[in-house]
């Protein structure tokens, strides 16, 4: 594990046994990882209201959903998403999130700020995009790249992982990594700059963590 998501899981840690009451009674094991069946309701609510112009991609445990062609959307599912997934379970987590994430990427600044306005009812704070767990969703730009994409994967791992701990340490991690290289072995590894290239695979330009 790399130094400083090291430091980080480790205040992670020291939070979770702060919190935790003496003799504390043992919280039954639960089934990790939605099932098949999960996906397929999953996909169906989805359609209900999905808008014109929209598709979906699955990368589990996130199912991507977006406004440019489907080929577009696909690369992105497998070449951003899914790369970003494997490698973070490889080096930094064993639990997927307890939910199905949707990953909503909006092919312009147009389409990103209309759209978070009329789906989720959110005015966006950033240009790039974010982790709402109110929705339960990622809600991109993708038009400035795939950077802040992987950046705010990171969020509802940290949130399965470690639940007890606090927000501002959660941040971190998603902060310090990156995505490096491309595909075929390539990790996920600490930086100290915000900004590097996208992913291969990924149609996107700059990377801009926020």
């Amino acid at each position: 594990m790399k130094p400083f998501l090291a430091i980080a899981v480790l205040l992670c840690v020291i939070a979770a046994v702060a919190a935790a009451p003496a003799n504390a009674p043992q919280t039954p094991a639960q089934p990790e990882g939605a099932t098949s069946a999960d996906y397929g309701r999953h996909i169906i609510d989805l359609k209900k209201n999905l808008p014109a112009g929209f598709s979906m991609a699955m990368a589990p445990p996130m199912v991507v959903v977006g406004d440019e062609p489907p080929e577009t959307l696909k690369i992105r599912a497998q070449g951003t998403v899914a790369w970003a997934v494997q490698r973070l379970k490889a080096d930094y987590f064993k639990k997927d999130p307890e939910r199905i994430i949707d990953v909503w990427l909006f092919k312009d600044k147009e389409s990103y700020e209309r759209n978070a306005k009329a789906i989720f009812g959110q005015t966006p704070h950033t240009p790039y995009g974010w982790y709402s767990s109110e929705h339960n969703v990622l809600i991109m730009n993708i038009a400035t790249g795939g950077g802040t994409l992987v950046h705010e994967i990171v969020h509802p791992f940290m949130r399965a992982n470690f639940p007890e701990c606090p927000r501002l340490v959660q941040r971190g991690p998603g902060v310090a990594l990156r995505a490096v290289g491309g595909q075929g072995g390539a990790h996920l590894r600490p930086h100290e700059l915000a900004a590097g290239g996208a992913p291969e695979g990924d149609p996107g330009g700059e990377t801009h963590l926020v």
